[in-house]
């Protein structure tokens, strides 16, 4: 099958939803004064309850972030209060290349980081409905411009009782996605979080703690635009404590997670680096100032396979063929291993978990949860991967040396619903260059005959 983005010199920009998340509440005190009731939805008795701890951890990995907020909350008064409470979703809309103005309206259904939204009061797990934000109100005021709008819950509090609450969910990045043929720029994948609304309840946040985890991303690549000076760096995460809190607009967050970067396919002598028109398959990256080649070159073998699903198949970039253990059980503690054709310093290396043909497929067979990662048999290290069916970046650091040998081997696994089969649909490395690339223009040729040209190469 013919790509067409790929056969013809045609400009591509692709929008992605920017997914923010926030305190329960609404615009309140804190410095966000309300100038009436909230039009999205009618916050209750949020007054009568005060946030006496909040601990909100952050896990990032390539795509995008596992929010895990827990608070201890209690009621004020002497009386039984119903609170009712909305999470905000904001979608940026307002991105406009000339394509016909550009989306304005928020999208009445609900966005897809919610389907993933849980909240739960003690061991109770509470309803949450979506509500679309007030569309004049966002007009008027641009406190709420690209709020689409809230996951609105209840709870009720006895006098002056005391409630844990837990909001969990998984948050795609916000990111901009523009190019030409087989060269894209990408921008900076950002996670927001407004703390401020926060001040719509009682008083103060009487404690806290936020936590940033890079877990599947170089911490390096991590930086926290704002707010300014809270957070403090421990190990490879980012930590900020709080006592007695009335958030206001600078304390929400903001952190670019991964950088902006730059991708350009090309086909290249595996060898000598140079462009040839029947070469393998490669991707430069430019990524925060740093090169490197993304490939397949390289030759596979596994600890066992079945015979239509090769250890080989993992280096075709095809989402419907894939590697699978031949084994009983569900393949833990199989492995692949990979030789690259020219060794060198990696990166990343990027695995495709599970069947990816299709979410059934995925959702049927096993997928990789923890893997360990052996690099020339002398640098270990563990790495968890997402049960999403999306390529899962897996960050190489503190090695340098050039890399002969790649094992992965998996020590957990995602149940399949049908079958016990393990599979890994793709596996790509990312090796580090030693100095800027000359990339000319791109070559309009057919994607898919340059990966099977880059398979035929590598083996």
């Amino acid at each position: 099958m013919v790509d067409v983005k790929s056969t013809l010199p045609i400009l591509v920009a692709v929008f992605l939803p920017c997914l923010l998340w926030a305190d329960a509440g609404g615009y309140f005190r804190g410095g966000v004064e309300s100038s009436g009731a909230l039009g999205g939805f009618e916050p209750n008795q949020l007054q009568a309850v005060q946030i006496l701890d909040e601990n909100l951890t952050v896990d990032f990995d390539e795509n995008g972030a596992e929010v895990d907020v827990r608070y201890v909350m209690r009621n004020e008064t002497d009386r039984r209060v119903k609170v009712r409470f909305g999470f905000p979703i904001e979608e940026s809309f307002d991105n406009d290349l000339g394509f016909g103005g550009g989306l304005k309206k928020p999208n009445p259904e609900i966005p897809r980081s919610a389907s993933g939204y849980r909240v739960t009061a003690g061991r109770k797990a509470l309803k949450a409905n979506f509500t679309a934000e007030n569309a004049a109100r966002a007009a008027d005021d641009h406190r709420f411009q690209g709020i689409a709008g809230w996951m609105v819950s209840e709870v009720v509090f006895e006098p002056r009782e005391e409630i844990p609450l837990a909001v969990r969910f998984y948050q795609p990045f916000c990111e901009e996605k523009s190019g030409i043929s087989n060269d894209s720029d990408i921008s900076a994948k950002i996670f927001r979080y407004r703390l401020s609304t926060g001040g719509a309840w009682a008083g103060a946040i009487a404690r806290g703690r936020i936590e940033l985890r890079p877990k599947g991303v170089d911490p390096s690549d991590v930086k926290v635009l704002k707010p300014s000076n809270r957070f403090n760096r421990e190990g490879s995460n980012w930590v900020w404590t709080f006592e007695g809190l009335e958030p206001a607009l600078a304390d929400d967050l903001d952190v670019q997670v991964v950088p902006a970067q730059g991708e350009f396919g090309r086909r290249v002598d595996e060898h000598t680096g140079r462009y040839d028109d029947h070469g393998v398959w490669v991707k430069w990256k430019e990524r925060g100032g740093r090169w490197t080649m993304e490939h397949s070159s390289y030759r596979a073998s596994a600890s066992s396979e079945k015979s239509s699903y090769s250890a080989g198949e993992i280096g075709d970039d095809d989402a419907r063929t894939a590697w699978s253990e031949d084994v009983s059980g569900a393949g833990v503690g199989e492995w692949l291993e990979l030789r690259p054709e020219v060794p060198k310093p990696l990166a990343a290396i990027t695995i495709r978990p599970g069947f990816a043909a299709s979410e059934k497929l995925f959702a049927a067979n096993a997928r990789p949860k923890t893997v360990s990662v052996e690099l020339n048999g002398e640098h270990k290290f563990t790495a968890s991967i997402p049960d999403r069916n999306e390529d899962c970046r897996i960050p190489v650091s503190g090695y340098g040396k050039p890399v002969k040998t790649v094992r992965l081997v998996f020590e957990d696994v995602w149940r399949g619903k049908k079958y016990d089969d393990l599979c890994v649909a793709d596996v790509k490395l990312e090796a580090v260059v030693d100095k800027k690339p000359k990339i000319g223009d791109p070559v309009y040729t057919d994607d898919a005959a340059g990966r099977s040209a880059a398979r035929g190469e590598a083996r």
